[in-house]
């Protein structure tokens, strides 16, 4: 796969997500901005995968304080590395487990969400994510996760 076809492969299941306007999904509003396939070996066959989606919250994602709440910081970590991880195994997935650690609070209005995978296998992926305050340049969250690889031949996420 190359850039290219990783970027119309995301862009796919982003559309699918907005095709259906009162779920969450829909509703967080992610945005694409970059996306890279980098081939690391020689023979072709080690291949990273990379995607940066932006958010920006909207008043009800945010806690009593001002800030994004908690529980929608997971999610949109599970939603950006989910739409990205079924692009890259063209399949459809289920999370196993995601930990998120806080690092600092989420006062920004615009984050930059990273995505990069360290294990591709035949029936798990395993992602790990940042939420970078656009504003400032400071992780402010981080995300280790995983995904059932799903034994169904349709791209995308199960909804």
């Amino acid at each position: 796969m190359n850039n290219e076809q990783y970027r119309e492969k995301i862009l796919t299941i982003v559309g699918m997500s907005k095709a259906q306007p009162g779920r969450t999904l829909a509703q967080l509003d992610l945005k694409l901005d970059s996306c890279e396939v980098i081939n690391c070996g020689a023979d072709g066959k080690d291949v990273k995968y990379h995607a940066e989606f932006i958010y920006e919250p909207k008043e009800e994602h945010l806690n009593p304080y001002g800030g994004v709440h908690g529980g929608f910081i997971g999610i949109v970590f599970d939603t950006a590395l989910g739409m990205a991880s079924a692009s890259v195994v063209e399949k459809h997935i289920a999370t196993t487990d995601m930990s998120v650690s806080y690092l600092r609070a989420l006062w920004g209005n615009k984050f930059r969400v990273t995505c990069d995978y360290d294990h591709i296998g035949a029936h798990m992926i395993h992602g790990i994510g940042k939420m970078i305050d656009e504003k400032t340049g400071r992780v402010c969250a981080t995300c280790i996760i995983s995904y059932a690889i799903l034994d169904i031949d349709e791209p995308g996420l199960q909804v």
